[in-house]
């Protein structure tokens, strides 16, 4: 039976609009681990364009676009939170979101996520190399993204992982020494061990949380 179909329900915008989630009951009446999926199931169905409540896929317009651009990003900021340890305290995880929207939605949405996820990992750490330059490493974000995201679509997620980790952690901060500034000076070598171990960490869990959410819902 459709939820519209009950008495009173129609008139509830939720249900009108079909922005209706439905989850297992066996995940909530039943106490144990299996509660956390329940807590995430909404989520998950907000970034994979949700079921439409006679079970076919909804096709939103820009504001569901939006929608998950504005959740991804809300990820990254909180994933700047998530240090790697390093020499400038702006590694962290703030990039997996972006890599996950450069594999499960488009590369354009992965350079948004991931430019700004680096902007607010450099912001919690006061922007130890200047604004300009941590502006500069936040496009290297964005192409570093982009550019998985258009390799993972030609030839497989593996190899989107693999050009994000090259790209993020050894491309990256080698043109960094190009740029003329003090703060840059030996900054490749105290990089590369952090950012490659952080590139790694954000590039496979973006793809990893890609897969599960193309096995669990159509986007």
């Amino acid at each position: 039976m459709r939820i519209a179909a009950r008495p009173g329900w129609a008139g509830i915008r939720a249900v009108h609009t079909g922005r209706v989630a439905v989850l297992d009951d066996r995940l909530i009446i039943r106490p144990g681990p299996r509660v956390v999926e329940a807590r995430v199931s909404p989520v998950l169905h907000g970034l994979s364009g949700g079921i439409g409540m006679d079970g076919r896929t909804n096709r939103g317009g820009r504001t569901r676009e939006l929608t998950r651009l504005a959740l991804l990003i809300a990820l990254s900021a909180v994933g700047a939170f998530i240090k790697i340890p390093g020499p400038t305290g702006t590694t962290a995880l703030d990039a997996l979101p972006g890599y996950l929207a450069a594999f499960l939605f488009s590369p354009g949405a992965g350079a948004l996520v991931a430019a700004l996820g680096h902007l607010a990992s450099a912001a919690t750490a006061g922007f130890p190399l200047t604004v300009p330059i941590h502006l500069v490493i936040a496009l290297e974000m964005a192409g570093c993204a982009a550019l998985a995201g258009v390799t993972a679509r030609r030839f497989g997620k593996v190899a989107g992982v693999v050009v994000a980790v090259i790209c993020n952690g050894v491309v990256a901060p080698g043109i960094l020494t190009f740029v003329p500034s003090p703060v840059t000076e030996g900054l490749f070598m105290a990089l590369l061990a952090p950012l490659l171990i952080a590139a790694t960490l954000n590039a496979v869990g973006g793809a990893v949380v890609a897969a599960a959410l193309r096995r669990r819902l159509p986007t």
